[in-house]
């Protein structure tokens, strides 16, 4: 019991720093990213969150505000404000970004919402379905999820793989490395997008399709020297150097448990054994034992060797460690949890904002991306969906634990998102 106790009063603190966290998040874009000219939100922001050049607005910044403005509806007390903003970039996704001809979405839109680039590209198109669903789920907007169907089967019909599994992205994003035909990260934010959308519809094809991405992730990604590999030919021969993104494995483990639980086997050996062993390899190799907190990534086997420490994967560490902890009961996943949220706190905050820095070298100076606090890339997204999320699981585990201790257990937390 006495260990027992003392893990109840560290993920109650813990909680109650997260929510702090995700409160002045959720504050600083709702103040400071809407366009209330043009609609949705703004291109890029400044360290004050004030708009800057460039302007243009992307697919996948306008979906991930999308998400996380539902989100944080649905376990922010419904706050009103995150609803409008829901409303307006759902208009805005529809209007100028959706082509209705092939139920895809243009790539990126000037301010005014003319159409920049109007190219299809597997990953946005996730982003897309994953926000769309999101919404759908959170106000029950049944045209949000019809589409997100819609894209769900365009994207399907034309990339998707029958003979080796996942998606053919030989004529896909511009980023992809020289030789790759698949890439991990457009697979698994297709599994996120998917579990969604098979939460929200409960389709027949979507889940057929999830349960794919989940074995092909497990079976084809993750390698047997227990990372997530990037690239790929179409047969799934790995591609270039073996390298670990901290970040991203970390990411995949937690994601592929909220899979296994969508598809109605939260402990799934099939899944879970695989992700744990991703997670606890990646906890290890990427963590600043130091400082606290995870650096972005390294060789199999050797030193991180990209040591910038970079908001989301800070997020997602935050998120991974706790599911850790949750799988294997083991407190020292709590320790380095608490290290990168102090780490977080004290060095990746904007305090004045509310948001985190893009990234910070060793040196305490501010990586190549500098003051930015918004833009193409840099969302409330990762942030919002790790404070809450965990805080979420975080009470779960608490109400669980304790009655399984029975009337004398430790009580349940004290903060609450609600939801």
């Amino acid at each position: 019991m006495p260990a027992m106790s003392s893990a109840f009063s560290r993920v109650d603190g813990l909680a109650i720093r997260l929510q702090r966290l995700a409160e002045a998040a959720a504050d600083f874009w709702m103040r400071c990213g809407p366009d209330e000219q043009f609609g949705g939100f703004h291109g890029t922001l400044d360290v004050n969150g004030r708009p800057m050049p460039p302007d243009t607005k992307s697919v996948i910044q306008q979906s991930r505000h999308l998400w996380a403005m539902s989100t944080w509806y649905r376990h922010g007390a419904a706050c009103p404000r995150a609803r409008a903003l829901a409303d307006d970039l759902y208009q805005l996704l529809m209007n100028r970004f959706y082509d209705e001809n092939c139920h895809e979405f243009a790539f990126s839109v000037s301010r005014d919402g003319n159409v920049v680039d109007e190219s299809k590209v597997l990953y946005a198109q996730a982003f897309a379905i994953y926000g769309l669903s999101e919404y759908a789920r959170c106000f029950d907007v049944s045209e949000a999820a019809g589409t997100a169907i819609a894209v769900f089967h365009a994207i399907d019909d034309r990339a998707h793989d029958s003979r080796f599994g996942g998606y053919d992205q030989r004529d896909d994003a511009p980023w992809m490395a020289k030789g790759s035909q698949k890439e991990t990260n457009t697979h698994i934010h297709l599994l996120e997008a998917y579990t969604t959308l098979f939460e929200v519809t409960a389709d027949a094809r979507v889940g057929c399709r999830l349960r794919e991405l989940a074995d092909v992730i497990t079976s084809k990604i993750i390698q047997p020297a227990g990372y997530a590999h990037k690239d790929f030919t179409l047969n799934w021969t790995p591609v270039g150097p073996a390298t670990v993104s901290y970040g991203h494995d970390i990411e995949t483990f937690w994601l592929l448990g909220e899979t296994a639980r969508a598809l109605g086997n939260a402990d799934a050996p099939s899944i879970m054994n695989a992700a744990e062993v991703l997670a606890r390899n990646s906890a290890e190799w990427g963590f600043d034992g130091e400082q606290g907190g995870y650096f972005e990534e390294g060789p199999l086997g050797g030193m991180p060797n990209r040591r910038e420490k970079v908001w989301w994967v800070q997020a997602e560490a935050i998120a991974g460690l706790f599911r850790l902890f949750q799988r294997t009961g083991e407190e020292r996943y709590l320790d380095r949890l608490e290290a990168t949220l102090r780490f977080v706190e004290t060095r990746q905050l904007n305090a004045a904002a509310g948001e985190w820095f893009w990234g910070l070298l060793e040196d305490a100076t501010l990586g190549p991306k500098g003051p930015t606090m918004g833009e193409a890339w840099k969302t409330g997204y990762h942030t919002l969906r790790a404070l809450t999320y965990t805080q979420r699981w975080m009470r779960d585990w608490q109400k669980t634990t304790a009655s399984d201790q029975g009337a004398d257990g430790p009580p349940p937390v004290a903060s609450d998102l609600s939801g």
